[in-house]
C-alpha cells in the first residue's frame, strides 16, 4: 500500500508519442521564456527564497550504490549546451494533473515553467516568479526571487528537475533494503538511463523506487512515487530567443 507523500516506485517507462498541439505550445513557450532570462536581470527589489540552479549541490557523504552514485553523478554536472526539456506531472494526492518545462541556455540562465507558474534564474542571479497564462502563452506578473510556495499545492518545487531529485536519491541509498540495478530506456524518443531501488515501504511492503536522467543533459527524464509522477514527453537541442517586453516586477 502506498502512502501518498512518500516516494515508492516506478516501472519501465513508456512513453508516447507527443501530439502536435504539445509541440506547438512548447515551441511559443520557449520563445517566451528565454525573453524573459534575457530581460529579468533588469529586475529590481529584494531577492528572497532558494533558487532554481542548474549546478552540483553541496557536498554529502558519498553514496557506496554505484548505480546510485552514478544517476547523482550525471544530475551533478553542470550543463554546457541548451536545451528545453517538457514533463507531464501527476500529482497523486488529489490526481491533479498539470505540464512543466525545464529550459536551459548557458549564456542566459534557466526558465522553469510548472503548471502556471514561471520561475526565472538568470545567470545574473536576479531570479524572478511570473504568472504564466496558458490560454495567451503571455506572461503576468512578476516578483523578485524564487517563491516556491506557488506550486507546493502541487507537491512540486523548482529543484525537482535536478537537485530535489539528488536529494531523493540520497535518502533512498540510507533506506535501500538491497542493492539497486540499473537499466536502459528511451524516453521522449532520447536514450535514458535508470535505476531501480529496492526499499519497504510503510506497511512493511517490498516496492521499487525508480528514477531515469538524461546523461546527455543532465537532467531529469522521469520520476514515478506515491505522490509524483513526472514523465519527460518531448525534448529539444535548439533554444529560441527574441526581443519582448520586460514583465512588470514587484519587489
Amino acid at each position: 500500500m502506498r502512502e501518498p507523500r512518500d516516494p515508492e516506485f516506478i516501472d519501465d517507462v513508456q512513453i508516447s508519442d507527443v501530439s502536435d498541439r504539445r509541440v506547438t505550445r512548447t515551441a511559443r513557450t520557449r520563445t517566451v521564456l528565454f525573453v524573459l532570462i534575457a530581460t529579468a536581470s533588469m529586475a529590481t527589489a529584494c531577492v528572497t527564497g532558494p533558487r532554481p540552479t542548474l549546478g552540483p549541490t553541496t557536498s554529502a557523504a558519498p553514496i557506496t550504490d554505484p548505480a546510485i552514485s552514478g544517476l547523482i553523478d550525471v544530475l551533478s554536472t553542470t550543463p554546457t549546451a541548451p536545451y528545453s526539456v517538457t514533463y507531464d506531472v501527476t500529482t497523486r494526492y488529489g490526481s491533479l494533473a498539470s505540464t512543466a518545462e525545464v529550459v536551459f541556455d548557458p549564456a542566459r540562465g534557466t526558465a522553469i515553467l510548472i503548471d502556471t507558474v514561471l520561475f526565472i534564474q538568470p545567470i545574473d542571479d536576479s531570479a524572478v516568479t511570473c504568472t504564466w497564462s496558458e490560454e495567451s502563452l503571455s506572461i503576468g506578473e512578476c516578483s523578485s526571487g524564487i517563491d516556491e510556495t506557488r506550486v507546493s499545492h502541487l507537491q512540486l518545487n523548482s529543484r525537482v528537475f535536478r537537485e530535489a531529485a539528488i536529494d531523493r536519491l540520497r535518502r533512498d541509498a540510507e533506506v535501500a533494503s538491497g542493492v539497486s540495478t540499473t537499466r536502459d530506456a528511451m524516453i521522449a524518443e532520447r536514450p535514458a538511463r535508470c535505476v531501480d531501488i529496492p526499499v519497504i515501504d510503510g506497511s512493511g511492503a517490498q516496492q521499487k523506487k525508480s528514477y531515469c536522467v538524461f546523461p546527455e543533459l543532465g537532467v531529469l527524464g522521469s520520476l514515478d512515487s506515491a505522490d509524483l509522477l513526472i514523465t519527460a514527453v518531448f525534448v529539444d537541442d535548439v533554444v529560441t530567443t527574441t526581443l519582448f517586453d520586460t514583465p512588470t516586477t514587484n519587489g
